[in-house]
């Protein structure tokens, strides 16, 4: 009897799982990798607003502006914070991305952006729209045909964007900027 009961403890102990059971597991373990690594990313955005942490030219910094483009609305208002800390204090290299993360973020979400422009000050205005113009300059010499397809391309998000007037303002300076930039 003894024998019986071992072969079924035994049995039941090796009972593989099945593909469902596998891919149970699977998602799971990457649902909580994912959210790990978006509350480690969070925490590090944080030390950014704190100044305990100076972002810089590695993975956790541009972790961080990648969250400029998620489609969770709250994400994108948290890490905007963070976004506007590394634009005051990127040089150099990541000064050079940035630009990237900001047209981006204008052309994804032009909005949104623009009433987050609306709040900076002229200094941060002026951040802003440097950091688009040097994308534009960067990327050749067509650069007024580079603009009219990126402010295009905004108008289908954002149809009453391209009627504000100080909406516009953005296209002028970025138009003029990157003329500077090609003297």
């Amino acid at each position: 009897m003894s024998a019986f009961i071992l072969i079924i403890l035994l049995t039941a102990s090796c009972k593989s799982s099945t593909p469902d059971e596998e891919k149970i597991s699977v998602k799971d373990t990457t649902v909580s990798t994912i959210s790990t690594t978006q509350s480690t990313i969070r925490l590090f955005g944080q030390s950014i607003l704190d100044n305990k942490v100076q972002p810089s030219d590695n993975e956790n910094t541009f972790a961080c502006l990648d969250s400029l483009d998620d489609d969770n609305q709250e994400t994108r208002t948290f890490f905007f914070k963070v976004y506007r800390a590394i634009a005051k204090k990127s040089d150099g290299a990541l000064g050079e991305v940035v630009g990237g993360y900001t047209k981006s973020y204008f052309q994804l979400f032009p909005e949104e952006a623009f009433n987050h422009y609306k709040q900076f000050d002229k200094t941060e205005q002026t951040l802003f729209i440097n950091n688009i113009a040097y994308e534009f300059y960067a990327s050749g010499s067509d650069y007024k045909q580079d603009i009219e397809n990126y402010f295009s391309e905004i108008e289908k998000l954002c149809p009453n964007c391209i009627t504000d007037e100080n909406f516009m303002s953005i296209k002028k300076e970025l138009l003029s900027n990157v003329a500077k930039m090609n003297e």
